[in-house]
């Protein structure tokens, strides 16, 4: 799910807590959070997006795939 790029294009770009509410509303298992941490997109701090994930995700941060660029998860059929 797309969780930057929301500042100033925010008509255009879901915030952090909106993507983690479409992937519930989609009824997910595995959060992946995208454009994030890999260059400027626009005008949110670095972290922020990654940050604001895991507030949304409250007691359920162990769904969110990955936080950082270089790391990988595995799906399990």
């Amino acid at each position: 799910m797309p969780v930057g790029a929301y500042n100033p294009w925010i008509a255009a770009h879901c915030t952090p807590e909106q993507a983690w509410q479409m992937a519930q509303d989609a009824g997910f298992e595995s959060f992946l959070p995208v454009h994030h941490q890999t260059f400027r997109l626009s005008r949110e701090p670095y972290t922020e997006p990654i940050e604001r994930v895991y507030a949304a995700a409250g007691r359920h941060t162990d769904r969110v795939a990955v936080s950082a660029i270089g790391q990988d998860f595995h799906l399990v059929a």
